[in-house]
Formats: structure tokens, C-alpha cells, sequence
């Protein structure tokens, strides 16, 4: 919950985190205004931003399919008119980029998602990998590999599928953090680093069977993502220690 309300520091009164003065004895509250908006910062993380705002496109998403007659059950199993939303939002599209000069599809397909099934495993998946990043990496730097490691990986699949391409997803920037964690795993060093290298590796090795047995799903995009993650954490570099945090 976002604090609405501080005290002041010189005489106790309560005052709207919005306020400049103290109505009771004057004393400026700019001070205290910096202490809430830095904690709401350290408290807040990119992963939870970042699903929250997938989630919040998926809604918006399938409104809109609604919206154009499709059908309640679109949810699940996508039709005309939620492949007509997605579109309409920035699917990535193969003859709309390379025909249609549409770039921006590389970076909106991110954000987008084929149903709330595949919604659902992106979602776990960026939960169970996101805070271990960004723990490593801190927010600015996770964030910059995130997006970066996203239109690298769809890049990659707009290069092997072509004209074919239709795709949307997180997957390829969620793939680009497994790249990330093995590398961090290698910088670190230690058990630590040894645990992070075996249980990134297991992830990985899993993701790319995963999409190349079953159809529909991007494996260019995926090892994209993974290769631009490895590549940008040698890059960006890692934080001196990990930050862990309770939540």
C-alpha cells in the first residue's frame, strides 16, 4: 500500500506526504518527502513491475477481444478476435515488420501473451528467476538486460522464421535472465555460485527440450534471449554482494 501521509519531524503533526510545511509549527517536510519516496523504491522490485504489467496488457488484451465480439472463452484458447487484439497491440509479425517498416513490435511482443496459460508459465517463470537476478544485478541493470535480452531473443526469431513470424511473449527476455544467472553463478564463485550454475543449467537444458518437442514454441527466441543474458552480464557487471531482501 503507497503511504499517503508523514509526520513531522519536528513536532509530531501528521501532514499528506504531498505537503511542504508543517501547518502546525512550519518546518519544512521536503526532507521527509526524500526517506518515503526511497523507501517505496528500495521496497518495490522490476520483477514485480514487470508481471504486474504483463498482466495488466493481458487484461487490456482480451477487453479488447471482448470488446470486438470474441468469445468469453477466448481466455483460454485464443480465436479471431483476441489474434485481431494482440495485433492491434504489437504482436511481433514477421511481413508487419519486414513489409510494414514496424519495429516497435520487436519491443511490444514482450509484453503480450497468447492465451492465460501461456500468460501463467511466463509469469512463474519470471517469479521464480526475476528476484535471484535482480538481487545480483540491481534494479537499473536488471531492467537494462531484460528488455535488451527480450529484442535480442526476438530479433533472433524474426532472422530464422521470417515472414512467417507470429509470436508474442516474455519467454526470450525470461530466457535472457537464465543466460544472466549461469554467468553470475561463474562470477561468483563458491557454493553459491556452484548451486547457481547447477540449477540454471537444469532450467536451461529443460526450456530447450522443452521447445523443441513441443510445437508453438520459439526455441530462437529463447536461445537468443539466453546468449544476450550471458553476454550482457559480462557487459553490465554483477553488484560487489548480492542484496537479499524479505519479502
Amino acid at each position: 500500500m503507497e503511504r499517503t501521509a508523514i509526520c513531522c519531524p519536528n513536532c509530531g503533526a501528521v501532514e499528506s506526504v504531498n505537503s511542504v510545511l508543517c501547518h502546525r509549527c512550519g518546518a519544512p517536510l521536503q526532507a521527509v518527502q526524500v526517506v518515503v519516496r526511497e523507501s517505496f523504491w528500495e521496497r518495490v522490485t522490476i520483477t514485480e513491475l514487470l508481471r504486474r504489467l504483463c498482466i495488466a496488457v493481458f487484461l487490456v488484451t482480451y477487453g479488447l477481444a471482448l470488446f470486438s465480439g470474441g468469445r468469453l472463452w477466448e481466455v483460454i484458447s485464443p480465436g479471431q478476435a483476441f489474434q485481431g487484439a494482440i495485433y492491434l497491440l504489437g504482436s511481433l509479425s514477421g511481413p508487419a515488420v519486414l513489409l510494414g517498416g514496424q519495429w516497435y513490435r520487436l519491443f511490444t511482443a514482450m509484453f503480450l501473451h497468447y492465451g492465460i496459460i501461456h500468460l501463467f508459465f511466463n509469469m512463474v517463470a519470471l517469479k521464480v528467476v526475476g528476484p535471484e537476478t535482480e538481487q545480483n544485478l540491481g534494479k537499473l541493470r536488471f531492467l537494462v538486460l531484460y528488455l535488451l535480452a527480450g529484442l535480442f531473443g526476438n530479433l533472433c526469431s524474426l532472422l530464422y522464421f521470417g515472414m512467417r513470424l507470429f509470436q508474442v511473449g516474455a519467454s526470450g527476455a525470461i530466457c535472457g535472465l537464465l543466460g544472466a544467472l549461469y554467468m553470475i553463478g561463474r562470477a561468483r564463485g563458491g557454493v553459491y555460485g556452484e548451486i547457481l550454475r547447477r540449477i540454471t543449467t537444469r532450467w536451461i537444458v529443460f526450456t530447450i527440450l522443452f521447445g523443441a518437442f513441443v510445437p508453438g514454441i520459439d526455441n530462437a527466441a529463447h536461445i537468443g534471449g539466453m546468449v544476450a543474458g550471458a553476454v550482457l552480464v559480462k557487459v553490465l557487471g554483477v553488484r560487489a554482494t548480492r542484496i537479499d531482501r524479505v519479502i
